[in-house]
């Protein structure tokens, strides 16, 4: 099976790569700076702006923010 990633640090940690020999997975990484071939960076970049600052005590509160 072929999986399509981004340059991330959680996509290349050592855990990951342990984990695609075991499952036998295919790792295909996007090149970086690729927003064109991966839109849903975009969104992950305005979801992580908008909550990094910002302060919830909650699940629903958390939901509200979104």
């Amino acid at each position: 099976m072929r999986i399509v990633l981004g340059n991330g640090r959680i996509h290349t940690a050592k855990m990951i790569q342990k984990t695609t020999k075991i499952l036998n997975l295919n790792l295909i990484f996007l090149r970086l700076c690729s927003l064109d071939l991966n839109p849903m960076g975009n969104v992950w970049r305005v979801i992580k702006k908008t909550t990094y600052n910002s302060t919830y005590n909650s699940t629903n509160d958390l939901i509200n923010l979104f």
